[in-house]
């Protein structure tokens, strides 16, 4: 199959990022009844009206965080709703605000900030004309130069310096919904009610130079902004209200249909309001809702490319783009925003990953505008034209990715001349076009491929189709998916010699992700949906190119769609090479009243443990069972489990307990030793032979599993409980027993978690999770509270280690809360039973009452799920 050329960009994995609830603002009350714009900053200030009646506007410092005072000082602006403000690009505290009671008012903030009980008058106020004003902009280079639009469809262009209108523009059919400066400051588009965009020359006669019909069919208007190269972006609704964003060309604009013209969402709700990124060519898409979306624009066709989509964790009501000077350049931070919610404003930050962040990385932090003006009114009015002033965001001292070589990390800068001296590629290069071509297929490498990641499958449910998270992995020749990241059972195993066909879906075909589809042998059809179309051409690359053996590893054979697991799934082509190893095992499943053992044939296939029907010769093509042994945790020999299977030993999963049964002594310990080999996992003191003795990393985990007494707080009161504990990994599992199926607890390992002794006897000890939670153990001798100190302590540290590897802060890793965290996994995994059973052991306590329906449904719960568990063993050994 020809493999699909991934695009080349700097910027295919920019990440966004929430800030911490610890530095926000919160205790807000913005205006409910707001007109035009929700909120608008700049490095000092932050401003929103105010929800208490009239044209009242909060000014809050930009450094503050945390609560906001509940009678914080307002200033009193104008006497009904502000329909929009602007502060002074060139002064952090001018600030021009307007509304419908037909004035435009400059406001000189004081250094202090606003005081109460204090009466403020405007500098200068402006009339607009016979009806209210609409929308102001600063222009972006030129001192005092004030843009406004009105109710009366006009554009005025003020000299705030002398207070005086000095440009009327009209023409428009209806009311200027936004308006955008381009790249030189000399003209400017805006966007109409009337369905229309134009091109607007104010120091021409003329004025509207270039006009455009029909830009988006929408009832709602449209919006818009310059970008590079003389191109605008607008973003509007289709007849049917679904959101689409689309790219103009200026100089061809009213003659030739858009460069490109692209469906977003079918969210009907509100216009999304485009912020261009000059310097990088990213344009963010924000409107009322709880997502940011982020495209970039370039010369290649579709000359707009969906990067991904960012999810705050709650709605907003508006977005501001923060001045580019701001932005944390030694964290890759190309672009920062602030979102107001209902009572909160959070920052946002986007980011490019870099791996040496000590350079300065000149390539995505291109000459910024600084703050300074270049021109004065009098000059720009007088027909002198200037774009911003620039400075460049290089800390001092720092060597830029420039100024070294490409072995240190170093970048060679690739400048080709476009018109106006721009730096961009020709589209109609042929040759340049194909070597660049060639250069992107050269450049594809492991780090464009997906091992493994969250994927949405469509699954057959009631009442048709349904979308459901499920984890998607590669290793070897075989793609796993399975219900969750840590589930061991794979629910579907794909063969790469059986994939036929790979195809992107069309957009909107699964809500906002991208969805694809996968044709294997016997014409099955996988659909998988991502969230963004950058993850999607990765996993189809991956998915396309089938990888190479390695000359050490066996390359592994003959794969088995698999449905669902517990049901008959059949090879999608036969197995043409020997397992590593196979016989006959008994697994333990739940029973009506007792626990039943079935006979199982089981196979070891690289990193899979399958289990048929005993009778194998007959069920050849169909497995019951597939175990991802890198999904477990820890695997031990059992004792006492069943007297009838004296020769058993357990996996453990972070879900649940496997038990396994072996005719003879001998044949558990190769089962354990092949199971072993697969996996990571330390191999136990009384299986080792000579030649697999280490005294290496695995033997500081001196104790995986055992009994431990653990003290459980209930309404006030400590109780010491007695639990198997298992600890692998990244978790802590605590079993009723060494037999139990599945954990009754469960902890998740922080890396900055604390162990210190507690007591006198020394067998006592805590452990002390980042949020404060304590979980207090008691052990029965000293050299036990010794061993399991010593494993945990290892266990932290390989997880800390890991992390610092990655990069990650770990003040800012929060641990999870045992009871929470158990149900939230069962809750999400369908296991309501178990759910229940947890949600009652809360409230047996509360009423006498309630304390008897726990027990009536709790036994109505094991009833059921034993019966379930008989006729699944009766079902798949055949019997009748």
């Amino acid at each position: 199959m020809e493999a699909k050329v991934v695009r080349e960009s700097k910027f295919r994995h920019v990440f966004g990022k929430q800030w911490r609830k610890e530095v926000s603002l919160t205790n807000l009350r913005p205006s409910p009844s707001q007109e035009g714009s929700y909120i608008k900053a700049n490095p000092k200030w932050i401003a929103i009206p105010w929800a208490t009646g009239g044209g009242t506007l909060a000014l809050i410092p930009a450094g503050k965080i945390g609560k906001l005072d509940d009678k914080w000082p307002l200033i009193d602006c104008h006497t009904s709703n502000l329909s929009d403000f602007d502060f002074n690009p060139f002064d952090d505290f001018v600030l021009a605000t307007s509304a419908r009671d037909q004035v435009i008012k400059l406001w000189r903030i004081p250094e202090k900030g606003i005081e109460p009980k204090v009466s403020y008058n405007p500098i200068a106020t402006l009339p607009s004309g016979e009806k209210g004003v609409n929308t102001l902009l600063w222009h972006p280079s030129a001192n005092n130069v004030l843009l406004s639009t009105s109710l009366d469809q006009c554009v005025r262009l003020w000299d705030v310096e002398v207070s005086k209108e000095q440009v009327k523009i009209e023409g428009h059919g209806d009311i200027v919904q936004s308006v955008s400066w381009n790249s030189d400051c000399s003209v400017f588009a805006t966007s109409c009610k009337d369905k229309k965009l134009r091109v607007v020359d104010p120091r021409v006669k003329k004025g509207i130079i270039k006009e455009q019909a029909d830009t988006h069919p929408g009832v709602k208007g449209f919006m818009c902004t310059f970008a590079a190269d003389d191109r605008i972006i607008t973003t509007g609704q289709t007849k049917e209200s679904a959101r689409q964003i689309a790219l103009w060309d200026y100089q061809s604009l009213g003659s030739s249909p858009p460069l490109s013209m692209q469906a977003v969402d079918s969210d009907s709700s509100s216009l999304l309001c485009p912020f261009y990124d000059e310097g990088t060519g990213l344009i963010f898409l924000a409107g009322k809702g709880t997502a940011i979306k982020f495209y970039e624009q370039n010369n290649s066709d579709p000359y707009l490319h969906l990067l991904t989509r960012f999810g705050l964790n709650a709605t907003y009501s508006a977005v501001c783009r923060l001045p580019k000077r701001l932005c944390d350049v030694e964290a890759c931070e190309v672009d920062r925003f602030l979102a107001l919610t209902a009572n909160t404003v959070e920052t946002i930050s986007f980011h490019v990953p870099r791996k040496d962040t000590n350079l300065f990385q000149e390539d995505i932090f291109p000459p910024c505008a600084s703050g300074e003006p270049a021109l004065n009114a009098a000059e720009w009015f007088s027909g002198k034209t200037s774009g911003p002033k620039t400075k460049s965001l290089k800390p001092a001292g720092a060597k830029s990715v420039f100024e070294v070589p490409e072995e240190q990390g170093g970048k060679t800068p690739v400048i080709v001349r476009r018109s106006e001296g721009s730096a961009i590629s020709d589209p109609k290069d042929t040759s340049q076009s194909q070597s660049l071509a060639q250069a992107v297929q050269s450049s594809i490498s492991k780090s464009n491929k997906m091992e493994e990641g969250e994927v949405h499958m469509q699954e057959a449910g009631w009442f048709g189709y349904n979308w459901v998270s499920r984890w998607l992995s590669v290793e070897g020749n075989f793609a796993y998916c399975f219900e969750k990241q840590e589930s061991p059972s794979a629910l579907l195993i794909i063969n790469y010699d059986d994939i036929e066909s790979i195809e992107p879906l069309p957009e909107n075909y699964c809500q906002d992700k991208s969805a694809f589809s996968l044709k294997v042998k016997g014409n099955k059809i996988y659909k998988f949906a991502v969230a963004s179309v950058q993850e999607r051409e990765q996993w189809i690359y991956t998915l396309k190119n089938k990888p190479e053996p390695e000359d050490n590893q066996p390359q592994e054979e003959g794969g088995e769609p698999k449905q669902s697991e517990g049901e008959n799934n059949t090879n999608s082509s036969s197995s043409s090479s020997e397992p590593k190893f196979d016989g006959e095992l008994s697994l333990r499943y739940a029973g009506w009243i007792f626990y039943a053992w079935y006979t199982r044939h089981c196979e070891l296939k690289g990193n899979m443990l399958y289990t048929y029907r005993s009778n194998i010769k007959a069920d050849k093509e169909n497995f019951l069972e597939s175990f991802h042994l890198g999904k477990i945790i820890s695997i031990i020999k059992t004792e006492n489990i069943d007297k009838s299977y004296p020769f058993t030993f357990k996996m453990t999963t972070p879900f649940k307990a496997i038990h396994f049964a072996a005719p003879t002594k001998q044949e558990r310990d190769r089962w354990l030793k092949e199971i072993l080999a697969c996996t990571t996992l330390a191999v136990p003191e009384d299986i080792k032979d000579d030649e697999n003795k280490d005294s290496g990393v695995k033997a500081q985990m001196k104790k995986t599993e055992g009994w431990i007494s653990r003290k459980d707080v209930t309404w006030g009161f400590g109780r010491w409980n007695k639990y198997w504990l298992v600890a692998s990994g990244k978790d802590i599992l605590y079993f009723t027993s060494p037999g139990a199926d599945a954990p009754q607890l469960k902890a998740t390992m922080d890396s900055s978690m604390t162990l210190s002794l507690t007591g006198s006897s020394k067998t006592e000890f805590e452990i002390a999770m980042a949020d404060g939670t304590k979980f207090f153990h008691k052990t029965e001798s000293e050299d036990d509270c010794s061993s399991w100190m010593s494993t945990l302590e290892f266990l932290r540290k390989q997880k800390m280690d890991l992390l610092e590897e990655l990069g990650i802060d770990i003040n800012d890793l929060k641990s999870l809360c045992v009871s929470s965290n158990l149900e939230n996994r069962l809750r999400h995994s369908g296991l309501w039973l178990q759910y229940w059973q947890l949600r009652l052991q809360h409230w047996k306590f509360r009423h006498q009452s309630v304390r008897l329906w726990y027990w009536v449904i709790r036994l109505w719960c094991w009833s059921f799920k034993s019966l379930q568990g008989k006729e699944r063993g009766r079902r798949e050994s055949g019997d009748d």
